[in-house]
């Protein structure tokens, strides 16, 4: 795909076959210089009339799409990740840890953060639908909180101060433990 962009041959890229990664990280300029085409394949996404890769991408690929990319195709690249939770029957609280130390590099652009939204998004995304804890988890900071994002889609998630509280305050993990004593009993 990096070819045909650079041959500026925007016309012959199939958006269907473009890898997972090229994907993240191209949607910015498959929109400026093929703005009609790609507008269509990500409506067709919306409509289940295409797929997109997600292959070897990891959840924290998806919360960096949204956040540096474009919503639609990190939606549906975190649709697309596979389920690995499908077959539990566990029931499942996940925590986040959405402390000021999470700001740190772990690799690359990565920030720990990225890694901890994709990781609570993802698992709490990918269980039973049944489960009490679907689309639910506990984020910890200085407080820690139970959070439903039922409402939202992953990107909308990814973004929403309701949901995620951007890194701040102290790690305290005896708050989160304590809530999830509360929420047990509930």
């Amino acid at each position: 795909v990096e070819h045909k962009m650079c041959q500026n041959e925007w016309y012959d890229i199939n958006y269907k076959q473009v890898p997972s990664v090229a994907m993240a990280r191209y949607t910015r300029a498959f929109d400026k210089n093929d703005h009609e085409r790609f507008q269509a394949y990500k409506a067709a996404l919306k409509k289940g009339e295409t797929t997109v890769n997600a292959a070897v991408l990891f959840p924290h690929d998806c919360v960096r799409t949204a956040l540096h990319g474009d919503n639609a195709i990190a939606d549906a690249q975190f649709e697309a990740l596979p389920n690995y939770l499908e077959d539990t029957d566990e029931k499942i609280m996940v925590i986040c840890d959405t402390s000021g130390s999470m700001r740190s590099i772990v690799g690359g652009s990565v920030e720990a953060i990225h890694v901890s939204q994709g990781m609570a998004l993802y698992c709490s995304a990918k269980m039973p639908s049944d489960s009490p804890f679907y689309k639910r988890f506990i984020g910890f900071c200085s407080e820690g909180k139970f959070v439903d994002w039922r409402k939202y889609s992953f990107s909308q998630a990814v973004k929403s101060r309701k949901v995620f509280d951007r890194a701040i305050g102290s790690t305290h993990i005896d708050k989160a433990l304590d809530l999830i004593l509360n929420i047990a009993v509930q």
